[in-house]
């Protein structure tokens, strides 16, 4: 039986405002910030240092939307999100130095956190009643597809025209979106969601005690480690490796390809398959796939790699979604996401420390193959999730 129309609607929304801001502020931004950095002569710290900024921008931000949705409804709290990102948008248009490139970058993150994730999953979850495990793995298929067309998409404007005609683009693009999103958009209604707590400070507090949300926490900061590490790095570790440029686009694409089929067929399979089980084979994948990107020294390999980390981040963040919304409710799942991707900030790390590596040692290496080698006792812990239950 369909779907009301309402429903579809926000689906189709929320998943517009995730694939266009994935795509803008994670999957693409090592391909700008890479070129930024060779006209405005910055070094590698520097423009880690810029994507760094943006994962602690982004993480700082995530616990906003759980008051905000609280007090202002989700959908408000969307179009916040958007109108943040396009003025980020904006100020990277205008960059003619570091200090402007961390603004913007701070600006994209904490846009991302209110327009993206949690404000999306909790009206997906609150339209979708029964179907909302299957209708959240779609919602995230859909924005995976970001991390596809961010990089070839980016590579090509910059290529044609300039990073400055592409950040200009992206501001037209969020600015848009927001119009979309404001006529589309409504909060679920009441009754739709688990009842909110009269403290969200008091409930968040004990959830994050609780053993089985720790343990999803870390496996959420690890992989957002690896990827946000090699968004950022993927294009001059593989021009040192005399890769193109176009290639690194290519690879990043497929990535998120992979990611979105993935993401996609978890969704589906979660009748089936608990998402524990996904969460542990998604962590085993991504292992392998940074190996192979740090010593890959062949095409098969380094598609391998686009595969294997793609199809790892897809279904691991279907999984730790799923496994809250499971574990804790519609709305203290909900308010989890947003503590989960707030503890991602940790990611922020990588990009810096890959920087740091670079100007050190002159590659990358060591460390794309030091988070693969993080990932495996992560991947172990995984076996100590329980059975899910709300």
């Amino acid at each position: 039986m369909a779907l009301p129309a309402r429903p579809i609607l926000v689906l189709a929304a929320v998943s517009a405002v995730l694939i266009l801001a994935q795509s803008i502020v994670f999957a693409a931004l090592g391909i700008a910030l890479y070129a930024m950095g060779q006209t405005l002569h910055l070094s590698a710290a520097q423009t880690g240092v810029a994507y760094t900024v943006q994962v602690v921008a982004c993480c700082l931000a995530a616990i906003w939307p759980v008051p905000l949705i609280r007090s202002i409804g989700a959908s408000r709290t969307v179009l916040a999100g958007l109108a943040v990102l396009t003025i980020g948008c904006l100020v990277l248009w205008r960059t003619d130095g570091a200090g402007q490139l961390y603004l913007g970058t701070a600006l994209a993150g904490a846009g991302f956190s209110l327009c993206a994730n949690t404000p999306g999953t909790y009206l997906v979850s609150g339209w979708s009643g029964a179907r909302a495990g299957r209708n959240i793995g779609i919602y995230m298929m859909i924005g995976m597809a970001g991390n596809a067309a961010g990089p070839p998409v980016a590579q090509a404007i910059i290529a044609g025209s300039g990073w400055q005609v592409y950040w200009l683009a992206c501001a037209t693009a969020t600015a848009l979106m927001a119009f979309v999103a404001a006529a589309a958009l409504r909060d679920p209604p009441a009754g739709a969601t688990d009842a909110q707590p009269a403290s969200w400070l008091r409930d968040l507090g004990g959830l994050l005690v609780s053993p089985r949300f720790a343990l999803l926490a870390t496996a959420t900061v690890a992989t957002q480690l690896c990827m946000v590490t090699v968004f950022s790095v993927a294009p001059a570790h593989l021009a040192q490796a005399g890769w193109s440029d176009a290639l690194a686009a290519r690879l990043l694409g497929v990535e998120g390809l992979a990611a979105t089929v993935v993401t996609g067929l978890a969704g589906a399979l979660t009748a089936r398959v608990p998402a524990r089980q996904l969460l542990l084979w998604s962590m085993a994948g991504e292992a392998l796939g940074m190996g192979l990107l740090a010593w890959g020294a062949n095409l098969p390999a380094l598609y391998g790699f686009a595969v294997l980390l793609g199809s790892g981040i897809g279904a691991g963040t279907l999984a730790v979604t799923l496994l809250l919304m499971n574990y804790f409710g519609n709305a203290r799942g909900s308010a989890g996401l947003g503590a989960v991707w707030t503890l991602a900030g940790l990611a922020a790390l990588g990009p810096w420390l890959a920087g740091l590596s670079a100007d050190a040692t002159g590659g990358y290496t060591l460390v794309l193959a030091g988070l693969g080698a993080l990932l495996v006792p992560v991947t172990g812990a995984c076996l100590l999730l329980p059975r899910e239950s709300c």
